[in-house]
C-alpha cells in the first residue's frame, strides 16, 4: 500500500501491492484500488502523476464552499479500509484473504441490470444506466462500471468499482450530499484507459409546440422519509422553467422525452425525462435518481 499526503508520497509500497491512498486530512479521504496478483505492474502505476487528482479533489471541494479547516468525519482508515476490503472481495469472485466471504451468485445478482435509471445529475452520472441490488449499472466512457454514492447530514460518499479492470475508488468526505463526481472521474482517467469525454448536449434547444409545453406544464411530487421532493414546471414568456431544489432555471430540449437545465453551482446541466401518461399530459418527472409523479387537479 502507497499512503500519500497532498499529493506526496509519504508512504510505502509493501509487497500486496493492492491499493493506492490518498489522504486530505481534514477535507477528504480517498482511496484507489488496483488489482491483480502480487506485484503486477502497480509499481509501475505507483509512478502515475497524481497532482491532477488532488487539485480536481480540491478544486471540488472549493467549489461547494467547505471549509479547510473543517473536521474530517473519518478519523481515518477504518471505514474506508472495510470499503477497500469489500472492494477487493467483489472484484475476486468474493474471494480475500484466501477465503470466500461473497457468493459469486450474490455478487452477480448486485451487477445485473432490474430497473433502467431515466435521469442523471449533472456530472452525467448516471446516464444510460440501470439499477442492480444495491448498485448503479453504468458503461461511462467505454468502461463498465457499478458504483454508489451516498449522503447523510454532514457527510457524503462516493464507491466507485470497474471489476473487469479490478479498479476501485472510494471517496468520504464531510460535506452534505458531496458524492465527488469530478474526482472520481479524474481518478478513473489517470489509471484507466477511458474515451473520450461524455457526449455535450444540444446547446440550442429543440423545437417545441404550444401545446406540447402545455402538456409539461405542473407540479410533481416525490415522496419522501423526511420531506417531499416537490418540482414545478411553468411558462414564463413561452419559455418553460423548472423550479425545484431551490433554483429555477429555463428548460432545454435535447431529446425526445429528454430535457435539461443548468443549476447554479454545478459545471454542467442536469438531464431529465418527461414520461407522458393516458391524459397525454407529463404524468412522471424523471430526475437524477428519483421519480416524481404528477400532482393531480394540476
Amino acid at each position: 500500500m502507497m499512503t500519500m499526503h497532498g499529493g506526496k508520497g509519504m508512504g510505502k509500497l509493501t509487497s500486496d501491492c493492492t491499493a493506492d491512498v490518498l489522504s486530505f486530512r481534514a477535507l477528504l479521504t480517498l482511496l484507489l484500488i488496483m488489482g491483480g496478483s502480487p506485484g503486477s505492474g502497480f509499481a509501475q502505476q505507483s509512478q502515475k502523476d497524481f497532482a491532477p487528482l488532488e487539485k480536481a479533489a480540491l478544486d471540488e471541494l472549493h467549489e461547494t464552499n467547505t471549509p479547510g479547516a473543517a473536521v474530517a468525519v473519518v478519523s481515518g482508515d477504518r471505514i474506508v479500509y472495510d470499503l477497500a476490503r469489500f472492494a477487493i472481495a467483489f472484484m475476486n469472485g468474493g474471494k480475500i484473504d484466501g477465503r470466500q466471504v461473497l457468493s459469486p451468485a450474490v455478487i452477480a445478482m448486485m451487477s445485473t441490470p432490474h430497473a433502467d435509471i431515466l435521469g442523471e445529475n449533472p456530472s452525467g452520472w448516471p446516464r444510460n444506466s440501470n439499477y442492480g441490488y444495491g448498485l448503479i449499472i453504468q458503461n461511462y466512457r467505454g468502461v463498465r462500471m457499478v458504483w454508489h454514492g451516498g449522503s447523510i447530514a454532514g457527510f457524503g460518499a462516493m464507491f466507485v468499482m470497474a471489476p473487469q479492470q479490478r479498479f476501485a475508488v472510494i471517496i468520504l468526505c464531510n460535506k452534505t450530499a458531496r458524492w465527488m463526481f469530478q474526482t472520481a472521474e479524474k481518478a478513473m482517467e489517470i489509471m484507466l484507459p477511458l474515451d473520450a469525454d461524455a457526449e455535450a448536449l444540444p446547446k440550442q434547444s429543440l423545437p417545441m409546440s404550444a401545446a406540447e409545453k402545455a402538456s409539461y406544464v405542473g407540479k410533481y411530487m416525490r415522496p419522501g422519509t423526511e420531506r417531499p421532493e416537490t418540482a414545478e414546471i411553468f411558462l414564463k414568456a413561452d419559455q418553460l422553467y423548472l423550479r425545484a431544489y431551490g433554483f429555477e432555471q429555463a428548460i432545454t430540449k435535447v431529446g425526445a422525452n429528454s430535457f435539461s437545465v443548468t443549476a447554479p453551482g454545478y459545471r454542467g446541466p442536469w438531464r431529465f425525462k418527461l414520461l407522458q401518461g393516458v391524459t397525454g399530459k407529463a404524468e412522471y418527472l424523471c430526475f437524477s435518481l428519483g421519480i416524481m409523479k404528477r400532482v393531480q387537479n394540476q
